[in-house]
Protein backbone atom coordinates (compact mmCIF):
# COMPACT_ATOMS: atom_id res chain seq x y z
CA UNK A 1 0.00 0.00 0.00
CA UNK A 2 1.05 3.64 -0.88
CA UNK A 3 -0.03 7.43 -0.11
CA UNK A 4 -1.07 9.10 -2.86
CA UNK A 5 -1.30 12.90 -1.68
CA UNK A 6 -1.04 16.43 -3.74
CA UNK A 7 2.00 18.33 -4.08
CA UNK A 8 2.52 21.40 -3.54
CA UNK A 9 4.03 23.01 -6.99
CA UNK A 10 7.53 25.37 -6.88
CA UNK A 11 6.74 29.07 -6.17
CA UNK A 12 5.67 31.17 -9.72
CA UNK A 13 4.30 27.57 -10.92
CA UNK A 14 0.50 26.21 -10.70
CA UNK A 15 -0.59 22.91 -10.84
CA UNK A 16 -3.58 21.75 -13.55
CA UNK A 17 -4.95 18.18 -12.26
CA UNK A 18 -6.96 16.97 -14.86
CA UNK A 19 -9.29 14.01 -14.62
CA UNK A 20 -12.30 12.44 -17.28
CA UNK A 21 -15.26 9.73 -17.15
CA UNK A 22 -16.76 7.96 -19.83
CA UNK A 23 -19.95 5.96 -19.52
CA UNK A 24 -18.55 2.86 -21.84
CA UNK A 25 -15.56 3.21 -23.61
CA UNK A 26 -16.39 4.67 -26.13
CA UNK A 27 -19.00 6.46 -24.30
CA UNK A 28 -20.66 9.48 -23.06
CA UNK A 29 -18.17 11.41 -21.65
CA UNK A 30 -17.15 14.24 -19.11
CA UNK A 31 -13.95 15.83 -17.92
CA UNK A 32 -12.46 18.53 -16.00
CA UNK A 33 -9.75 20.46 -13.70
CA UNK A 34 -8.65 22.91 -11.48
CA UNK A 35 -5.75 24.95 -11.27
CA UNK A 36 -3.88 25.66 -8.18
CA UNK A 37 -1.38 28.37 -6.84
CA UNK A 38 1.81 27.01 -5.15
CA UNK A 39 -0.01 27.33 -1.77
CA UNK A 40 -2.90 25.23 -3.27
CA UNK A 41 -5.49 27.97 -3.30
CA UNK A 42 -7.80 27.14 -5.93
CA UNK A 43 -7.44 29.58 -9.10
CA UNK A 44 -9.99 28.53 -11.22
CA UNK A 45 -12.03 25.27 -12.45
CA UNK A 46 -13.75 23.62 -15.32
CA UNK A 47 -15.96 20.74 -16.63
CA UNK A 48 -16.85 20.06 -20.23
CA UNK A 49 -18.79 17.61 -22.03
CA UNK A 50 -16.81 15.60 -24.63
CA UNK A 51 -19.28 13.85 -26.16
CA UNK A 52 -18.93 10.61 -27.37
CA UNK A 53 -15.74 9.67 -26.75
CA UNK A 54 -13.10 7.14 -25.40
CA UNK A 55 -11.71 8.09 -21.87
CA UNK A 56 -8.58 8.52 -23.32
CA UNK A 57 -10.18 11.15 -25.48
CA UNK A 58 -11.69 12.95 -22.66
CA UNK A 59 -8.50 13.02 -20.67
CA UNK A 60 -6.64 14.72 -23.68
CA UNK A 61 -9.78 17.53 -23.45
CA UNK A 62 -9.47 17.97 -20.44
CA UNK A 63 -5.67 18.62 -20.58
CA UNK A 64 -5.75 20.80 -23.19
CA UNK A 65 -9.04 22.88 -22.10
CA UNK A 66 -6.56 23.22 -18.97
CA UNK A 67 -3.82 23.99 -20.72
CA UNK A 68 -5.71 26.67 -22.74
CA UNK A 69 -7.31 28.15 -19.66
CA UNK A 70 -4.00 28.64 -17.59
CA UNK A 71 -2.55 29.95 -20.78
CA UNK A 72 -5.40 33.09 -21.24
CA UNK A 73 -5.47 33.08 -17.74
CA UNK A 74 -1.34 34.57 -17.84
CA UNK A 75 0.06 31.52 -16.33
CA UNK A 76 2.73 30.18 -17.97
CA UNK A 77 4.79 27.89 -15.70
CA UNK A 78 2.26 25.21 -15.46
CA UNK A 79 2.85 21.72 -13.94
CA UNK A 80 0.31 19.13 -15.49
CA UNK A 81 -1.01 16.37 -13.50
CA UNK A 82 -3.36 13.63 -14.83
CA UNK A 83 -4.12 9.91 -13.92
CA UNK A 84 -3.79 9.29 -17.65
CA UNK A 85 0.22 7.88 -18.43
CA UNK A 86 -0.67 7.97 -22.11
CA UNK A 87 -2.00 11.19 -22.01
CA UNK A 88 0.66 13.35 -20.86
CA UNK A 89 3.33 11.36 -23.45
CA UNK A 90 1.16 12.38 -26.18
CA UNK A 91 1.66 16.08 -24.79
CA UNK A 92 5.08 15.46 -23.47
CA UNK A 93 6.94 13.28 -26.23
CA UNK A 94 4.50 14.19 -29.05
CA UNK A 95 7.16 12.40 -31.75
CA UNK A 96 7.48 9.13 -30.03
CA UNK A 97 3.70 8.73 -30.44
CA UNK A 98 3.19 10.71 -33.62
CA UNK A 99 0.86 7.71 -34.36
CA UNK A 100 -1.31 7.68 -31.82
CA UNK A 101 -2.90 11.63 -31.80
CA UNK A 102 -5.48 9.70 -33.87
CA UNK A 103 -6.51 9.02 -30.52
CA UNK A 104 -6.91 12.65 -29.40
CA UNK A 105 -9.21 13.44 -31.91
CA UNK A 106 -12.74 13.50 -32.77
CA UNK A 107 -15.06 13.53 -29.77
Amino acid sequence: MFVIGWRYPSIEWVKLNVDSCSRGNPGCAGAGGLIRESMGSWIKGFAINTGICSSVRAEFWAAITGLELAWDLGLHQIILESDSVLTVNLINYQPKYQGRCELCFGC
